[in-house]
């Protein structure tokens, strides 16, 4: 079973958490603002089955966040929205955009 050890230092902002965050990982240094939401369920999210978390129209999390430049730059509605996906903006997508055949010498690593 994986357990954070540490959050010291750490400033969490515009975060869903499923199931929910223990506050055994939190200390005296951790910022943890009221602008999370610790116990999100699925219905916040189009379709996590399938690694799909957007946010459905009716989630709780839709300009409940806080503005946080630069991260937050670019919101829709009347503030950010809580997660990693803003609602109404096509989803970013993790690791490289460089195609494969670009990769050259790297590829080998």
């Amino acid at each position: 079973m994986h357990h954070l050890q540490n959050l010291t230092g750490t400033k969490i902002f515009n975060n869903i958490f499923r199931p929910h965050i223990s506050a055994g990982v939190l200390n005296s240094t951790t910022v943890f603002r009221t602008n999370n939401m610790a116990n999100a369920t699925q219905d916040n999210f189009t379709d996590p089955a399938r690694g799909d978390y957007t946010l459905r129209a009716t989630s709780a999390a839709i300009d409940a966040g806080m503005v946080f430049p630069p991260y937050t730059d670019g919101f829709t509605g009347a503030a950010p929205d809580l997660g990693a996906f803003e609602r109404g903006v096509e989803p970013w997508k993790a690791g490289s955009s460089i195609p494969e055949s670009e990769w050259g010498q790297a590829a080998a690593w």
